[in-house]
Parts: structure tokens; sequence; C-alpha cells
């Protein structure tokens, strides 16, 4: 009998660590989506004026081709473009330790959700900031289709952020 009872507590005691630990995890989640939203809020109107520059230089040579001045003026106004940045570490830790196993589907899938949409947001920014750099000296390319693709991709962006932010809003009020 006392055997019984002894892992009929034990097993108590690992269920209520394990309740403790999925609570933890989730607090640190919505905690690390807030600080994200946040470092998105600081970003994102640099963004919006950096992508209003490379929309009028695409709008300026549309038709003809747009000069290599005009280009690296406007060029060294948009650099350096980097992407939010944003963390991804407490999700991480939370798969590695196995205490999201312990989420139901629905807000599992909610987060997973979340961080695949921070990091297409990122690898965007990374690759948008990549798109100048073999260009910032070449003087033989047609700057009116960079400047165009640029502005597209820059718009792609500033989307992206109104998008994630809604996003982590809206699971925000859901962990919480």
């Amino acid at each position: 009998m006392a055997i019984l009872l002894a892992l009929g507590v034990n097993f108590l005691v690992g269920q209520l660590k394990t309740h403790n630990d999925e609570v933890r995890a989730l607090a640190a989640i919505s905690d690390e989506m807030s600080a994200n939203a946040a470092a998105i809020d600081r970003y994102h109107p640099r963004h919006v004026a950096k992508c209003d520059l490379l929309e009028a230089l695409a709008r300026r040579g549309r038709g003809r081709k747009i000069s290599y001045t005009a280009y690296q003026n406007t060029l060294d106004a948009v650099m350096p473009f980097a992407p939010p940045p944003v963390q991804s570490t407490a999700w991480d830790i939370a798969v590695t330790s196995g205490v999201s196993a312990n989420f139901d589907y629905a807000t599992q899938a909610d987060i997973a959700r979340v961080y695949s949409e921070q990091a297409n947001l990122e690898r965007l920014g990374n690759e948008l900031a990549a798109d100048f750099r073999p260009l910032i000296f070449a003087r033989d390319v047609d700057f009116f289709l960079v400047a165009r693709n640029a502005a597209l991709d820059c718009s792609f962006l500033v989307r992206g952020e109104d998008r994630l932010q809604s996003t982590y809003r809206s699971e925000i009020a859901k962990l919480r």
C-alpha cells in the first residue's frame, strides 16, 4: 500500500512540475513575442520611409535608365537595411526541452505558425539587404530594374511586418 501511495504522490508531483514548466514556457514565449513586436514597432517607420525612397526612384526611372548618381544617392539613404532584431529563443528552448510537447495541439500550431512567419520575415529582410551589396560599385547594370525589384521586396517586407504585428497581438492575447 505504501508503495502505491508513494507512486501516486510521485506521479502528482511530476504532473505539477510539468504544468509549471508549461506555464513558465508560455509566459516566456508571450514575453518574447511582446519584445519582438516592440522591435518591429521601432524599425517599421524607418522601413516604410526607405521603401518610399526606393519606390520614388523606381517611378522616376520608369521607361528609362536611372543614372548611377541617382541610384547611389538613394542607396546611401536606404542602406544599411536590416530586418528587425526578433528572437525565437523561448520557443527554441520549449521545443528542445520537450515542454512544447505538453501544449495542446492548437496552441502549439499557433505558436509554430508565428515563429515560421517571423523566420520568413527575417529571411526576406536579409535578402533585401543582400540585393544591393554586389551592385554598390557596378556601373553597367540597369539600375531601374534593381530599384524596381528592391522596391517590390521592400513592400513585401513592410506588409510582412504589418501582418506579423497583428499575429503577435492575436497570439499574445491568447496566451495571457
